[in-house]
């Protein structure tokens, strides 16, 4: 015998698309939220490996530094080592780090003589400097500018870099470096310090208006 099938009523659905579209929804809102989440975690996870990537870099450079003897907000100029012992500065010996806002980079720059040279030719041209005039960033840059100097990129996609000297170049015991990866709530920031041998410091004297090294 056969049974009179029940049809759903225009009200009952209107009920069940509404149910299903507010199930839809919440599965897309939870699908949208937890992608966003899973690229924020990359994100995350990336700035902070360039921060402390580049963050690295810098300690381990001013950590074997002799003296920084110059600095700015973004630039820090140091010697970076006493290479043939004579306890000055020579220019293969001295090195700026720099950010290029502009480009988001931090690239350490060095002049490096070509291979084939002659050693005789490369002790003449690797001039001294007094330390008076590499103690300040403009007095470097000018050099770097004059001279040609080989960059090496430490460190990109950067937002922000920020150096604070205790006390001011020349005499810097300690040196406060910042870094800042990514905008708005994907900033990654990283605060870390660095002190180069103070060994040296005891031979930076201030006569007559600017600063030698005394050695």
């Amino acid at each position: 015998m056969a049974r009179n099938a029940k049809a759903f009523t225009l009200a009952e659905l209107l009920m069940a698309m509404l149910v299903m579209g507010i199930i839809a929804l919440a599965v897309g809102g939870m699908s949208m939220a937890l992608s966003t989440a899973h690229e924020y975690s990359e994100d995350f996870y990336r700035h902070t490996q360039i921060a402390r990537n580049g963050m690295r870099r810098v300690q381990r450079a001013l950590r074997q530094a002799k003296l920084i003897t110059a600095k700015d907000s973004t630039s820090v100029a140091y010697w970076a080592e006493d290479t043939n012992g004579n306890g000055r500065i020579n220019l293969t010996e001295m090195r700026l780090l720099t950010f290029e806002a502009g480009q988001g980079e931090l690239a350490e720059y060095r002049v490096e003589f070509p291979d084939w040279w002659e050693e005789w030719w490369k002790e003449e041209k690797d001039i001294e400097f007094p330390l008076s005039e590499v103690a300040t960033i403009d007095q470097v840059k000018k050099l770097v500018g004059a001279l040609e100097w080989t960059g090496r990129l430490w460190a990109a996609e950067l937002t922000d870099v920020s150096f604070v000297a205790s006390p001011a170049a020349p005499q810097t015991k300690v040196l406060q470096v910042r870094f800042t990866v990514g905008r708005g709530s994907r900033q990654v920031t990283l605060r870390s310090a660095a002190a180069p041998r103070v060994d040296w410091l005891q031979y930076v004297k201030f006569e007559d208006g600017q600063w030698v090294l005394d050695t």
